[in-house]
């Protein structure tokens, strides 16, 4: 477990990087993006309206809380990059624990696939030399979390 922790807390902190940073912030505007499209094409979505408003609401709380660390991270200081960090992964947990426990049973092997590979990109670790990559996957990841929601939360 500490070696996770360890691993985990090894996300630089870009506050001297170049301008590619800000990436890491606009990539959280997907999180919004797939509220709203779920809201526009899902079928049946009056239905279940009180547990869709939660899930997306959730989502899009994850999306901004996620903006804000990656803003801190990017511009703010270094102890508000710690603080938020640790919100952004409490959040993104439980958000995430919740979403896939609401919506189990439309999980296939397609969304297996995605987790699989969201897996994959969450866990590139970041080489001082190589920030670019970290802000690339990273980035990838939060537009792969916010599909699996959205295939989550519209297949059912």
């Amino acid at each position: 477990m500490n070696n996770f922790l360890n691993w985990l807390q090894s996300t630089p902190y870009l506050y001297n990087y170049n301008n590619f940073k800000n990436i890491l912030i606009y990539s959280n505007i997907i999180f919004i993006l797939i509220c709203l499209l779920v809201i526009k094409y899902k079928k049946n979505y009056n239905k279940n309206y009180t547990k869709y408003s939660l899930s997306l609401l959730l989502v899009f709380i994850m999306g901004i809380i996620s903006a804000k660390y990656h803003h801190c991270q990017c511009y703010n200081t270094f102890n508000g990059f710690k603080k938020w960090f640790k919100i952004d992964v409490l959040f993104a947990f439980i958000i995430s624990l919740i979403c896939i426990t609401c919506y189990y049973k439309n999980i296939n092997k397609k969304i297996i696939y995605l987790i699989i590979l969201s897996i994959i990109l969450f866990s590139y670790s970041p080489d001082k030399n190589k920030l670019n990559i970290y802000i690339i996957t990273h980035s990838l990841w939060h537009i792969l979390v916010s599909i699996i929601f959205f295939l989550l939360i519209i297949n059912d």
